[in-house]
């Protein structure tokens, strides 16, 4: 019979409210296990179970020291390993852009030797084209000094 009610009770509430109502129940049923009862078999059974201080110096304060400097061990490990990952990695990409460096260099440099070898090969036309950028640039410089003459108060 509980167990049809409890049913007919669990199929019209939500799981969450499923949840909330068993978490309460475990709970109590926790509570219910571990509250002290005023047998004298029980308390003398707790005693026995808890450990003096002495026991815990002795046997388990060596044991907790041993697995941190484990553990701080291995993360020191761990932490070096990823370092020199890291500075591997970082070495490999130094090579790579210096040797892009170079191509670049030597491409801009190439193109400035080429350009120069024209020059000199042609005068008239690099004169021509000289004094036409001067023009030009006069002119700019013309233009930006009315404008800016104009804009001030």
């Amino acid at each position: 019979m509980n167990l049809g009610k409890r049913w007919k009770k669990e199929s019209t509430e939500t799981n969450w409210e499923i949840e909330k109502r068993r978490s309460k129940e475990n709970m109590i049923d926790d509570v219910a296990a571990n509250s002290p009862s005023n047998t004298t078999d029980e308390t003398a059974e707790n005693q026995h179970q808890e450990k003096p201080w002495h026991s815990y110096i002795y046997k388990d304060l060596p044991r907790m020291v041993r697995e941190s400097a484990d553990s701080a061990v291995r993360s020191a490990r761990s932490l070096q390993q990823n370092s020199s990952t890291h500075i591997r990695t970082l070495k490999d990409h130094v090579v790579q852009y210096t040797a892009q460096y170079r191509s670049y260099e030597d491409l801009v440099f190439s193109k400035i030797k080429d350009q120069l070898t024209i020059v000199r090969e042609h005068p008239t036309l690099s004169a021509g084209i000289a004094i036409t950028a001067a023009l030009l640039f006069m002119r700019v410089h013309h233009f930006l000094q009315n404008l800016l003459l104009e804009s001030s108060p």
